[in-house]
């Protein structure tokens, strides 16, 4: 989101963020909420342990914390403070104190600091959130603070600052590298008039860093995912001064970037934005404001990553493996241009002419504005494959049990009562527990006869015996089922548990 004025190779560029907020006179029905945005895209609230998302900002904003506890009691979301640990506010150098200057831009670093704050801890709630503070607005010390965030145990890193690549980047791209942390950046926005050349920026840019673009999002009736496209202020292109990491290399390739890399990398929502409360935004109304922009975009990937655990290092190949294996882990956004945003011009240094048509707009599979695409839930983020994936469905019944009783009319059923007696969750990889209530179908199997019942969340379902069914039932003094749990995921296939019961009369 944030853009900044060109500078000379060698010379650090000043990053300066851009006001990218319209003000809501409460929470507003056009900026998304937490909820909102974890429905669209099949989010649970609460994901793996031990995740900490660490904010990189600018300038001390000393009603962040304020704000989020605002935002959080008016959501519903789990309190995040500093009291219990939740919430930690450092400077470059990870330590509490001193902290920076008020900021010097009349609120718009504050507005970044709330918003990604407030993102990051909407869309995952079991995640720890960091904001490091950098003393100025320039390269070299959003650098430290990145590098401060990594030490302090930080296992996903995003940032919103986005000046235009220059080979002076080089000297500080070691500090945007530590194997246990994924970093996450900000594409920014190519209309914003403030510097953008028609380049990529930094540090989207380095191959390790997750570039994130925007998109345009609809939702259907029910709130659910509808549909998407490009968000036409999304930057995209190919860098002028890195080379494409090796999982990168064939999709780089074919959107005309040869082997040098490609922005973007994956995309979510930037347009209709979130709601958002900023004390001190510099703007005028408030505290409520409505956001948009790539700085919505990148902390949504920064929770989601948080919500799956963290891959650190191998989280940008990890991707990309999916996007080749599992497609169907994406949204893949197939609609919608850049246009003046994306300018596929030869490069002054290399010989690169990307095309138009794929390095700035959406098409099948990769394209550059959006990259892999959406996140369709967990799917394209788990360490070992999606939840119901075709590599990893670990579903579990936790209970099954069951009793006869006698119907009207002297037909005998099987009652199975959901609420209590019967319970099924499944398990992914991560130890993170889903329920299946909203895709679930139960199949039971009665001797040779298979019987479908209600999705699960019905009370109570019952299932009627056969004549020889009961008579078996009256001859043996029990009688076998076969409970089968049947769900389809976002990846795979159905996949299925079994578990036998015994029912006696």
């Amino acid at each position: 989101m944030v853009a900044a004025m060109p500078s000379n190779a060698g010379t650090p560029a000043l990053v300066r963020a851009p006001i990218a907020i319209e003000r809501a006179a409460a929470a507003s029905a056009q900026g998304l909420s937490p909820q909102q945005i974890r429905q669209a895209y099949a989010l649970p609230a609460g994901g793996a342990g031990g995740q900490r998302i660490a904010i990189i900002s600018a300038f001390n904003d000393p009603h962040v914390a304020v704000d989020l506890a605002a935002y959080t009691k008016h959501y519903g979301v789990a309190p995040c403070t500093e009291a219990s640990g939740c919430l930690r506010i450092i400077n470059e150098q990870g330590k509490t104190k001193p902290l920076p200057q008020l900021d010097l831009t009349g609120g718009q670093w504050n507005t970044e600091s709330a918003l990604g704050v407030e993102l990051a801890r909407g869309v995952c709630q079991t995640c720890g959130i960091t904001l490091v503070e950098a003393t100025e607005d320039d390269v070299p010390d959003f650098a430290h603070a990145v590098h401060a965030a990594a030490l302090a145990h930080a296992t996903v890193v995003v940032t919103t600052f986005t000046p235009p690549e220059d080979p002076f980047d080089e000297t500080v791209a070691a500090d945007f590298s530590h194997p246990g942390t994924a970093f996450v950046a900000a594409a920014g926005e190519a209309a914003t008039g403030d510097g953008y050349t028609g380049g990529v920026n930094f540090p989207s840019d380095l191959p390790g860093v997750l570039a994130v673009g925007g998109t345009v999002l609809r939702r259907g009736p029910s709130g659910a995912y509808g549909s998407e496209s490009v968000w036409d202020s999304t930057v995209s292109g190919c860098s002028e001064q890195e080379y494409a990491g090796l999982w990168q290399l064939t999709d780089a390739a074919e959107v005309g970037c040869q082997a040098r890399r490609a922005v973007v990398d994956i995309a979510a929502l930037s347009e209709p934005g979130a709601s958002v409360h900023i004390t001190d935004s510099g703007s005028p109304g408030g505290p409520w404001f409505d956001a948009d922009g790539t700085s919505v975009s990148a902390p949504i990937i920064a929770g989601v990553i948080g919500l799956a655990g963290s891959l650190g290092g191998n989280e940008a190949s990890t991707l990309y493996a999916r996007g080749l294996n599992d497609p169907g882990a994406f949204h893949d956004i197939t609609h919608g241009d850049n246009g003046t945003g994306c300018i596929p011009i030869p490069s002054p240094y290399y010989n690169i002419a990307p095309t138009a048509a794929l390095i700035c707009q959406a098409g099948r599979g990769y394209d550059g504005p959006t990259g892999l695409g959406t996140p369709f839930g967990l799917a394209a983020f788990l360490r070992n494959g999606g939840a119901l994936s075709r590599s990893h469905p670990r579903l579990t019944i936790s209970s099954a049990s069951g009793k006869l009783v006698l119907q009207r009319g002297g037909v005998t059923h099987f009652l199975l009562r959901n609420s209590n007696a019967f319970a099924v969750t499944g398990t992914v990889a991560t130890s993170i527990s889903f329920p299946l209530a909203s895709g679930g179908t139960l199949a039971v199997t009665v001797a040779k006869g298979k019987l479908r019942l209600a999705p699960l969340g019905a009370e109570s379902v019952k299932v009627p015996l056969t004549a020889v069914e009961r008579q078996s039932l009256s001859r043996a003094g029990q009688l076998r089922l076969t409970i089968r749990l049947q769900v389809r995921g976002p990846v795979a296939p159905t996949v299925g548990k079994a578990r036998a019961l015994h029912l006696y009369p």
